[in-house]
């Protein structure tokens, strides 16, 4: 069945039959004949009524129907038919409208069979043409665009097919296109556009015309009128129109070209026309323009090219259309040849041109190229062209310089013979290696995974298919040719740029479907080709039209953004092939040179950070090159600096790579005359702090002192002040801006502040305390700016401003500005700091301002907001109104939502928007603090695009209450950080968010929203204060504080709001007794009674803990405080440290004990701090070995520690104490501990194992042990037991070299016989012997004579010098010592053993996560220290490598406890009492041989420095420092200063500088080499660690941290112990001086003070942590206390020191010498004196007081008055900064550095 569409004409009920009867007749019964144009009899007599004269129109057009729905019919016979045809469509205005529908059918019927049929019968033939396309071009018109389209693809359709018989009806086609209104003007010029498709000129005067007196010129000049049409697409056509008309007479010699050219020429001579034209965005209409202003440009003055050229570059300079850019740029070049040298708008030009130099595409980047190598002068000299592309920097062009700048320098390589020669002489194949070489083994080719990389194809040539455009010169076979890939570019790939027009591309495309198609069955065939006459437009109401409009553009528009998605994901993903390799067995390396540099120009071209490194390592090396060509000649650098200077003080945006890029260079260079002024405000604009600071600090390293460069843009005048200051004032704010306000302190305080006054705002300003600042700052000027220059007065006014910005006191601000802004605010030398400034302040003064005479200043039309004035006055200056854009886009878009203009706050946030992402990707990847500032800002630009947003909604009121309550629950739920940020960037967010309530408030009435609106602006207020106030900065607060005041709060939170702000400024208050009278006063009269919920009021609660002791803490207000504690668990944190306080006051002896029940205190503290610790409350689990200290001091309060531990759960928070728990299981409080311990054996018994195990097998004698402890000990015995564990840690004491195992035979007594064969059998004899008679066990050990000790000695020696033994091959492997680890394999053992060390405390373990033991590496790697430990790999089940450095006879506790208390990085297990392991860390050196070791006289000065205490008549060394103790100072320091001048200094320096990627990564090595050093030298100094020599310090590679290892001699030992005492307090050298150059000590000083002050703050905790050194005293220290029994009767009565009798126990023996040692780690966390602290551990030395030296000793260590400082300190420091300047006086003076054992490397 034939389906057929439904209309008047087929509904006659003549049509279905008739229908029916035609196909069996054309089907069935007279098929057509083959190659037979001959109709059939019925279709004959059909034909004959169709054409007779007297038919019918209406059964003309049934007829017609029939043929329409049945055309496959009538198709053979179409030469008879198609004539009758057209004369039925000229009658069209009979049966309807002219261009109806049927017609429409019957058209494309006749363009469909025309295709065959050619019109050549003669005159009829072509009258019956003409008149047919005559008759449609005259109504081809219509108001619905798609229907006139259709008609207009029919009249083109006819001129496809008969287009040269036609004649062209010129005036017809002159009416269509010009007298029409809007856009009907188009109807012509496509009829003109399809005419020239077909070469025929539009214009026809010949034979049977219709131009009627119309002359060509005028048909043209009309046509070109519609250059100046009103709608852009009828001026595009215009263009598409002359274009082809252009590409006609370059055909023919026709004369109409030059009219029309000429005609063109004149309408497009006004530029103001151009400039608007130009912009349209129609490629083609754009194309045509660029093409007549190409022809032109010769004729145009420069008035009229400089008019044009800012619209030329705006749209072309990026446009996506290639040719467009192409012809733009022939543009440029030919009115740059046009131009004078000296005319001003050749540079505008060539601004333009080198833009070009980064157009992404080839063939117009090297165009360009070539012009202006010409035009610069450009030759092949390397070193004449860098100074000439130097000189090519433009401040207009600074954004694109390093980019074009690395193209124009690699360019010049390709003019090398060497470019396309490969980098090594010979291919691996046939490489000669010398005498090293070895046969490459090639079996990886038989692992599959490698296979695509490589294939062995030696002898297989692939047929490769290549593409016909793919260019192969140059390129190398590659190797993977059977797996071959398809190349996704060619290195060499030809370009898509066209010269020249393509002439055989249509003017306008065609838009007819044709209807042909060659696939599927017949009867598909014939459907498809007259698909097309299916074709219909239905008539639309508004509605349906703009609804189908609005779809279409949504459609559009996902399909855009779908496409663009789609490009910039397949631009990601394209890969380009720009390395190939040769097929064989080897990696191929025959690279060229142009493979390399290629990419490199690629990536240069593409990626900020890439260029900025190529840029500067391309100038760097050029030069250093150009200085050996000239033999060392510095004139070529000094040029090259020359010319970099100039371009910096040439800057303007200050772009970040290009900035970078430059002060690296000079930074390399070691440029001289860069003045620090430049450095400076440079390095901030454009974020490049670092290298600023680099920069700066190299010159004051090499001493340089550059003069003032004149050059300089808006320069100062010439400053008073000495340059040295100026130099420390730019660098110290250079530091301060990238948040080290620290070093810019004692950088001020140390080299320029001449007032006291201003050093003391300096402390006040870095400490939080703004508002003393800025009066200290205010008070300085009035009295002494005229004592001093005008820039150092005018810095202290500075920051004074800088102050008043973190007050948030922006009126003060406003008023200061005057000073400093002086003429025109755009010209100033200081632009960016004061318009920052200016404009901030202005934004907030939206009402108005209060002036210096206190005066409210309100703003008006006559007196308006400065800030509006200034935005007002830039828009008329494109380049000022985009810096403002482009640096306070935020501010703008808030003073024009403040002016209610929405539409232009939007225009500032979208181009907010776009400078920050030009920021952000410009930013260096170390610029932390800028691109946190930048996020920040992005911050601001979000919030504005959501408050626009929401506003949009509030206005159309088409916004839910839900949308309105979730925008303003977000105003309230993020804030910026309170510590981090400072308090000008929460006002930024605050005042703008407030701003956004105000504007929301207008914009509704409904009184639910306002009073959300109230309830966030209380919130905001209460959360800036909070932040205020941790921030110290309690003026803000108070001044919040007045504006929630004017909101409106409710009495309670006034008063706990005032109660906060009181407490914080108590905290200013030195003297305790007037701030706990002030506290007292302050909560009087406040509310007792608390809320249940407690959100507020626990606040208030906590400040009235401490008035409780102003009432003498009755019972009764106590147990009130308990029980209210219960509601935050700060609150309860509060009251356990009140009680806490009170009990440590009155232990401590110095204090008037306060009469309290401390058994109560200890309930009430015990409890708390178990709940506070299942809580999670981190001080808690911190502090818990004070608890510990309590059941120990107040043995009734055992029963609440009991109590809770039973209870507890969350039994993890133990790990951390677990060596203080256990190392109390033999006293009598154990029974406390064993629940808790019980619960960890069940839990986690890896992590109680080793400890317990080692506390057990040194308890006590079973007897001393109370039974009940002697039973739990057994249990926890019981469920610990490991045989395996036990045999893993005996066979790793084997790991112990065989000669320190008979070292410490008496504690490896059971082991001898089992140590390695060859030992045994060189030296087993001698041993059998003398156990022998030591007697079993040693039983006759305590008999032994002189001569039998002597004996055992000289085996020792004999033993430790053999290196045979040492370097024997079996030693080298596990197996050469424990042949048990070497085959132990998890899998032959049921249990599984943990890797040591995966407990830390800090969170909740789980077991079956840790990795357990596989089984041991046999490599092991034996180290060069004393006791030679052994680095030993365990593999995991993990499937990972865990490294472990295993010692033996060695106790590790004492390491393991001081890396427990300040969580060094390495951890250390001890094992058992004389082994354990130490977790090895990767790319570690020791400091020894980072750069020092290796300096030049190392060893001379080592040995003059020996020499000087090596007396004549002894051979012990240390026996000369003994002798020569009472040597003068000045001998010491001059014997030391003398040594010392025989090394160079910065050895360590240049190793971290060779250790950094750049100078910016330095700093942040050297800050963390710093900041570690500064760590270890307090803790160390608090532990009194020793024996820090060089070995003793590791530096992580990676960072640059220092780690430190070996804390063996620890709690003063170094100093009291050995024959050469250790004076100094921790290391300070030479070395680690030379590192904090230029900056000094005072680098050092900063973190080395907070770290202190941390410790002291917290040192409760940390003498309750070290409290285990009592209990479990290190083996060592038993032995040294045992030791020196005998000559310091020294012990202790309860915890103080007192005489204990000779009969004292062996306990109090041994005891008493920890608690001497955290005796003095407590008088030092006290503030005392370090010089008192080091002479008493110096006054103790065994071998000085044989001497009766130690009185020297303690006259050294306290110092001369005349050169130590700490010499004139008394004994108590009055501050934490006083004792850290003794602390480095004492570690830096060289009379103590002299007298200091060689070894120790005191010279460096």
């Amino acid at each position: 069945d034939t389906i057929i569409e439904s209309d008047q004409f087929t509904q006659h009920p003549c049509v279905a039959p008739l229908s029916q009867i035609m196909k069996r007749l054309h089907d069935k019964i007279a098929p057509p004949k083959k190659d037979s144009t001959t109709m059939p009899e019925w279709m004959k007599a059909f034909h004959k009524s169709f054409t007779a004269h007297n038919t019918a129109l209406n059964v003309k057009l049934l007829l017609g129907k029939l043929i329409i729905v049945h055309p496959y019919i009538f198709e053979t016979y179409a030469e008879h038919w198609i004539r009758p045809l057209m004369r039925l469509v000229m009658e069209g205005t009979s049966y309807g409208e002219a261009m109806n529908y049927y017609v429409n059918d019957l058209c494309c019927l006749i363009a469909i069979w025309g295709e065959d049929i050619p019109l050549d019968g003669g005159y009829d033939d072509n009258v019956l043409l003409n008149e047919f396309v005559n008759y449609l071009m005259k109504n081809a018109y219509h108001a619905i665009p798609a229907v006139m389209k259709n008609n207009i693809q029919l009249v083109k359709a006819i001129f496809d097919i008969w287009s040269k018989h036609i004649v062209i009806p010129t005036k017809v086609i002159l009416k269509e296109a010009t007298t029409r209104e809007k856009r009907a003007n188009q109807l012509g010029l496509q009829f003109a556009g399809i005419v020239l498709a077909h070469d025929i000129d539009p214009y026809y005067d010949g034979p049977n015309s219709d131009v009627e007196g119309l002359s060509e010129t005028a048909f043209y000049e009309r046509i070109a009128s519609n250059f100046s049409h009103r709608y852009r697409d009828v001026a595009a056509d215009t263009a598409e129109v002359r274009k082809k008309k252009g590409m006609k007479s370059r055909c023919t010699a026709c004369s109409s070209h030059n009219i029309f050219q000429s005609t063109l020429g004149s309408l497009l001579g006004n530029t103001v026309y151009m400039t608007h034209r130009v912009s349209y965005r129609n490629d083609q209409y754009q194309l045509a323009l660029l093409g007549i202003i190409n022809k032109i440009a010769p004729t145009l003055n420069p008035d009229q090219i400089d008019s044009l050229l800012d619209t030329l570059a705006n749209t072309f300079t990026q446009h996506p259309t290639l040719e467009c850019r192409a012809r733009y740029y022939s543009f440029l070049q030919t009115v740059d040849n046009d131009l004078m040298d000296s005319s001003p708008l050749k540079n505008k030009i060539k601004v333009s041109l080198l833009k070009g130099l980064t157009d992404p595409n080839e063939y117009i980047r090297m165009n360009l190229a070539t012009y202006l190598k010409s035009q610069f002068g450009l030759n092949d000299n390397i070193f004449e062209r860098l100074k000439t592309v130097l000189s090519m920097y433009s401040p207009e062009v600074e954004h694109l310089y390093i980019f074009y700048a690395i193209q124009m320098m690699l360019d010049s390589t390709k003019e090398s013979y060497a470019y396309d020669q490969p980098i090594f002489d010979s291919p691996l194949p046939t490489a000669k290696f010398g005498g090293a070489f070895q046969n490459i083994n090639t079996s990886w080719q038989q692992n599959a995974s490698m296979t695509p990389l490589f294939v062995a194809s030696q002898d297989y040539a692939p047929v490769r298919i290549q593409a016909e455009d793919e260019d192969m010169e140059g390129e190398v076979r590659i190797t993977q040719d059977t797996y071959e890939f398809s190349m996704t570019q060619s290195v060499m790939g030809t370009s898509t740029f066209e010269a020249e027009e393509d002439e055989n591309n249509d003017a306008i495309q065609s838009q007819i479907h044709r209807i042909r198609y060659r696939e599927g069955p017949e009867q598909d065939k014939q459907s498809a080709r007259y698909r097309r006459l299916r074709k219909r437009v239905i008539q639309q109401s508004d509605t349906e039209r703009r609804a189908f409009f609005r779809g279409l553009h949504d459609r559009e528009q996902k399909q855009k953004f779908k496409d663009e998605a789609a490009r910039k994901q397949a631009e990601e993903k394209r890969v380009v092939l720009t390395r190939k390799y040769r097929v064989g067995e080897l990696p191929d390396v025959q690279i060229k040179h142009k493979e390399i540099i290629e990419p490199l120009q690629t990536l240069g071209r593409n990626d900020n950070e890439i260029a900025r490194l190529l840029h500067s390592a391309l100038v760097v090396s050029i030069t250093h090159n150009a200085e050996s060509a000239y033999d060392n000649d510095d004139n070529y650098r000094e040029n090259v600096l020359a010319i970099i200077r100039s371009n910096l003080e040439r800057s303007a945006d200050a772009f970040p790579p290009a900035i970078g890029s430059f002060l690296r260079i000079c930074y390399d260079l070691n440029a001289k005359e860069l003045t620090s002024p430049l450095v400076s405000a440079l390095s901030k604009k454009s974020f490049n702090q670092h290298i600023g600071i680099a920069l700066l600090e190299k010159q004051r390293i090499m001493g340089l002192s550059a003069p003032a460069s004149a050059k300089r843009a808006r320069k100062a005048p010439e400053s008073n002040l000495g340059r040295e200051k100026k130099r420390w004032i730019e660098l110290g704010t250079l530091y301060r801006s990238i948040d080290e306000p620290e070093i810019f302190q004692f950088l001020y305080q140390q080299h320029v502040a001449s007032v006291q006054l201003t050093k003391d705002a300096i402390d006040s300003e870095i400490d939080g305390q703004f508002a003393n600042a800025c009066n200290l700052f205010e008070k300085a000027y009035e009295q002494h700016h005229a004592e001093v220059d005008i820039e150092e007065a005018e810095f202290w006014l500075r920051e004074r401003l800088h102050c008043y910005e973190q007050l948030t006191q922006w009126d003060d601000i406003a008023i200061n500005l005057d000073f400093f802004i002086k003429g025109d605010m755009w010209d100033d030398s200081n632009r960016d700091e004061n318009m920052g400034y200016f404009v901030r302040s202005f934004t907030k003064l939206r009402d108005g301002y209060v002036d210096s005479e206190n005066d409210h200043v309100m703003w008006s039309t006559e007196n308006p907001n400065p800030v509006t004035k200034l935005i007002s006055s830039a828009k008329k200056i494109p380049s000022q109104e985009d810096y403002l854009i482009r640096e306070f886009g935020c501010d703008l878009s808030l003073n024009a939502i403040h002016e209610k203009n929405f539409d232009r706050a939007r225009y500032y946030v979208r181009h907010s928007y776009d400078a920050f992402f030009s920021t952000w990707t410009s930013l260096h990847p170390l610029a932390h603090g800028s691109r946190m500032a930048q996020l920040a800002k992005l911050e601001r630009i979000v919030e504005l695009d959501d408050f626009l947003n929401v506003a949009t909604a509030f206005q159309r009121s088409n916004i839910t209450s839900g949308e309105q309550a979730a925008y303003l629950k977000s105003l309230i739920s993020h804030y910026p950080d309170d510590r981090l940020d400072t308090m000008d960037i929460w006002d930024d967010i605050i005042d703008a968010r407030n701003l956004f309530l105000d504007t929301i408030s207008m914009l509704t009435s409904r009184q639910q929203v306002n009073s959300k609106l109230q309830s966030c602006r209380k919130h905001l207020q209460l959360t800036m204060m909070a932040a205020a106030r941790v921030q110290r900065n309690v003026n803000v607060a108070v001044n919040r504080f007045k504006m929630l005041e004017e909101i409106g709060i409710d009495q309670g939170m006034r008063d706990l709001v005032i109660l906060q702000n009181d407490m914080k400024i108590l905290e200013t208050i030195a003297n305790e007794h007037k701030k706990a009278l002030k506290l007292g006063r302050m909560l009087e009269g406040k509310k007792t009674d608390y809320d249940d919920d407690g959100s507020l009021n626990y606040e208030l609660y906590v400040c009235r803990i401490p008035l409780a002791r102003l009432r003498l803490i009755y019972k009764s207000h106590l147990t009130f405080l308990y029980q209210k504690s219960r509601k935050h668990v700060v609150c309860r944190w509060a009251l356990a440290e009140y009680c806490n306080n009170v009990l440590r006051s009155n232990e401590a002896e110095s204090n008037i004990p306060v009469r309290v029940d401390p058994l109560q205190y200890c309930r009430i503290i015990i409890d708390c701090y178990f709940q506070c610790m299942e809580l999670g409350y981190q001080h808690a689990i911190e502090e818990f070995p004070r608890l510990l200290d309590l059941i120990e001091r107040y043995q009734d309060a055992g029963k609440f520690f009991l109590e809770n531990t039973r209870s507890f759960d969350t039994v993890w928070m133990y790990i951390r104490w677990i060596p203080q728990l256990v190392a109390i299981l033999d006293t009598p409080i154990a029974i406390n501990v064993f629940p808790a311990l019980h619960k960890l054996a069940k839990r986690y018994p890896n992590a109680l194992y080793y400890p317990f195990n080692i506390s057990n097998r040194l308890y006590k004698s079973a007897a001393n042990i109370p039974q009940d402890n002697q039973e739990e000990i057994k249990k926890l015995q019981d469920v610990l037991h490991s045989p395996l564990i036990e045999r893993i840690v005996k066979e790793l004491r084997r790991l112990t070299h065989p000669q320190h195992i008979l070292k410490d035979f008496v504690e490896f007594l059971n082991s001898l016989g089992e140590i390695p064969r060859r030992f045994a059998n060189i030296y087993g004899s001698r041993i059998f012997e003398l156990l022998m008679y030591l007697g079993k066990n040693g039983s006759k050990l305590m008999k032994a004579s002189a001569t039998d000790l002597n004996n055992l000695r000289t085996l020792l020696k004999e033993a430790d010098v053999d290196e045979k033994i040492t370097k024997t091959a079996s030693l080298n492997t596990l197996a050469g010592f424990s042949p048990w680890l070497a085959k132990f394999h998890s899998m032959d053992y049921d249990e599984q053993i943990e890797i040591p060390g995966q407990y830390s405390g800090m969170a909740m373990p789980d077991p079956s996560m840790h990795a357990k033991i596989v089984r041991f590496d046999e490599r092991i790697l034996i180290m060069r220290s004393l006791r030679k430990p052994k680095r030993l790999t365990m593999y995991g089940t993990d499937e990972k490598k865990h490294m472990f450095l295993v010692k033996g006879g060695e106790d590790l506790r004492l390491d393991q406890r001081i890396e427990q208390l300040f969580e060094i990085s390495n951890q250390v297990i001890p094992l058992s009492t004389n082994v354990g392991i130490i977790e090895w860390i990767n790319d570690i050196r020791p400091l020894v041989d980072c750069g020092i070791s290796q300096t030049p006289g190392y060893q001379v000065a080592r040995k003059k420095f020996s020499d000087f205490y090596k007396p004549a008549p002894s051979k012990y060394p240390k026996f000369g420092y003994v002798k020569k103790v009472d040597v003068p100072r000045q001998e010491i320091v001059n014997m030391f200063e003398n040594a010392c001048t025989m090394l160079p200094r910065n050895g360590l320096r240049r190793y971290l500088l060779n250790l950094a990627a750049s100078p910016e990564a330095f700093l942040y090595i050297r800050k963390d080499f710093v900041h570690s050093l500064a760590a270890i030298n307090i803790v160390g100094y608090i532990v009194g660690i020793g024996d820090r020599h060089l070995e003793n310090f590791l530096v992580d590679q990676n960072s640059g941290q220092l780690i430190p290892i070996d804390f063996g001699h620890a709690f003063g030992s170094a100093t009291e112990l050995i024959p050469v005492p250790e004076l100094m307090p921790f290391r300070l050298t030479r070395c680690f001086e030379s590192v904090m150059e230029p900056l000094g000590l005072n680098m050092i000083e900063v973190p080395m003070t907070h770290v202190l002050q941390t410790l002291q703050l917290n040192k409760d905790i940390l003498l309750n942590a070290m409290d285990v050194f009592v209990k479990e005293p290190h083996l060592e220290w038993q032995k040294h206390a045992l030791k020196q029994t005998g000559t310091q009767r020294i012990s202790r009565s309860g915890r103080s020191g007192t005489t204990t009798p000779a009969s004292a126990s062996m306990d109090q023996d041994i005891t008493w010498y920890p608690e001497q040692k955290l005796d003095t780690a407590r008088r030092k966390l006290q503030g005392e004196n370090p010089a008192y602290t080091m002479a008493a551990s110096g006054e103790r030395n065994a071998f000085f007081r044989r001497a009766k030296k130690e009185h020297v000793i303690q006259q050294i260590a306290m110092g001369d008055p005349e050169f130590n400082y700490r010499a004139t300190i008394g004994k108590k420091c009055s501050s934490v900064k006083e004792q850290i300047k003794c602390l480095i006086d004492l570690a830096t003076d060289p009379n103590i550095l002299g007298r200091t054992w060689f070894g120790w490397n005191p010279l460096v």
